[in-house]
């Protein structure tokens, strides 16, 4: 049985199926109006009804086992609204705004990237133009060709690549093929200095590249 909830009466009716909740606005030419909830594969769905009979749809809001949250559209927010980075994550964890890409060789975490020619993540080297600047951080290991999540901007924490760090100093993208930030500005000459954010602690640093670079004369 259709139960009546929030707006007028008879506009809005809420009808609970097998797995489903529909909700129809019915004073919508439909299929204008028409949402549905369900649970499918342990992945919790809200979705618009793209026909009147309610046999096609399209997804807008997706919530996994992990809580991971997909929204296919804009977000917008208004007030007072901020969004928060965690500076202490877990450790071989981060916390900040990432994005998959192609991995042009064999990663590990922590190694800073540039996105080559092929849009593809490799190491970033300040002996060259070529190599530079960096981008992005690698979060775990990625095999050559595979793909992967790099953080853009954000906090990241691993003792076992981040172990000397002093708080607050400022990191570089690496004079060498290490991978790793390094503290020490490059000063060959004809190598590139690039600012790539600071360190949080010992074993965590703020990753936000600066996209200037400065050749050493």
């Amino acid at each position: 049985m259709a139960t009546n909830i929030f707006g007028k009466e008879g506009e809005t009716t809420l009808r609970a199926l097998t797995p489903a909740y529909r909700l129809r606005e019915v004073d919508q030419t439909q299929p204008a109006g028409q949402w549905e909830t369900d649970v499918i594969s342990d992945v919790y769905q809200i979705r618009r009804a793209t026909a009147s009979d309610w046999s096609t749809f399209s997804d807008c809001v997706t919530v996994d086992s992990s809580g991971n949250v997909t929204i296919l559209g804009n977000l917008t927010v208004t007030g007072d609204i901020a969004i928060k980075f965690d500076p202490t994550p877990t450790d071989e964890s981060y916390s900040g705004i990432s994005a998959t890409f192609t991995a042009a060789e064999s990663l590990v975490i922590g190694d800073v990237t540039y996105l080559d020619s092929s849009s593809e993540m490799a190491k970033a080297v300040g002996t060259a133009s070529g190599t530079m600047p960096a981008r992005a951080i690698c979060t775990a290991t990625i095999a050559a060709s595979g793909s992967g999540v790099f953080l853009i901007q954000g906090f990241m924490q691993s003792t076992a690549k981040f172990g000397s760090f002093t708080p607050g100093a400022t990191l570089y993208a690496p004079e060498g093929s290490g991978g790793i930030p390094t503290a020490t500005a490059p000063s060959t000459s004809g190598d590139f200095v690039q600012t790539i954010g600071y360190a949080y602690d010992a074993n965590t640093v703020y990753f936000s590249a600066d996209g200037t670079l400065i050749e050493i004369s």
